[in-house]
């Protein structure tokens, strides 16, 4: 889970700190490598768009990342519940153009959107996406994020396949 605080005036001048959730779970990781939008997988259009300067493809996709991350954690931390109403309260407010800024404007060079990025991303997820690029940089093949979707499709059929023979 990636956590964010936010100090912002809201419409009627008072400042509020607010602290932000966004996290992405495995199988919402799934259902987005598979949305048409990504004329390829995730990798290659955030890789396209970031060496094209395409700034609206680079917009279009983080904004999704944070639609589709932001939520609320339940006080017992049981569950991350993410609700329409929860997303479009976020979007319409001042909290949401204060962390808008700090991931674009605050932060030309990218660091920011990165710390977002594998903030969301579940621990598992994280964890073995460093372990296959750490063997690729030893075996001389490519890295994840550098992977084409018919690559990565192959490399997870392979990985699952192992895991069955394992078992």
């Amino acid at each position: 889970m990636f956590q964010h605080t936010v100090t912002y005036k809201d419409f009627n001048d008072v400042e509020h700190v607010e602290k932000l959730n966004f996290h992405i779970m495995s199988p919402e990781i799934a259902d987005l490598e598979f949305n048409p939008i990504f004329e390829g997988s995730m990798a290659e259009y955030i890789r396209a768009a970031m060496a094209s300067g395409e700034g609206q493809k680079v917009y279009t996709f983080f904004k999704m990342m944070i639609v589709n991350s932001y939520g609320r954690r339940s006080e017992d931390g049981s569950k991350f519940v993410k609700k329409a109403e929860y997303t479009e309260d976020f979007l319409n407010s001042r909290a949401y153009e204060r962390f808008f800024e700090w991931l674009t404007l605050d932060s030309p060079d990218g660091k920011n959107a990165e710390q977002f990025w594998l903030g969301i991303m579940p621990d598992r997820v994280t964890k073995e996406a460093a372990e296959i690029d750490a063997q690729s940089e030893k075996d001389g093949k490519k890295k994840i994020g550098d992977m084409t979707r018919e690559e990565l499709v192959e490399l997870m059929q392979n990985r699952v396949a192992s895991k069955a023979v394992e078992a």
